[in-house]
């Protein structure tokens, strides 16, 4: 499948807090990641366009810093006895587009580097 992405996309398992449009709240498995959205695991399956607010960390120098955004659900199809969901960032400030773009640069120099 050739995909048409505007932005590089990596593979990563951190843990992701959702926060759904009915204000129930959930902890997932964010299994990629890119500046413009991620992909998690969890149980069930979330409604397709449904606004979800998303928390989660990444490190930065010798911190860890907590990511707090929107974003909307794109995607939603069963992996085995979990579903996939994925998620478009929606208006990311520019201290998270920033944080979020060295996290995958860093990721993807240390690849290149084996």
């Amino acid at each position: 499948m050739n995909e048409l992405r505007r932005h590089p996309r990596i593979k990563v398992d951190r843990a992701v807090t959702v926060t759904c449009s009915d204000g129930t709240v959930v902890k997932a498995r964010m299994i990629n990641l890119s500046v413009d959205g991620l992909a998690f695991l969890y149980p069930a399956p979330a409604e397709m366009n449904a606004t979800l607010g998303l928390k989660f960390q990444l490190p930065y120098n010798d911190e860890v810093v907590n990511v707090s955004l929107r974003g909307t659900v794109r995607h939603t199809h069963i992996r085995g006895e979990t579903y996939v969901t994925g998620i478009q960032f929606a208006a990311v400030k520019d201290d998270d587009k920033s944080l979020i773009s060295r996290f995958i640069d860093s990721k993807l120099h240390t690849i290149k580097q084996y």
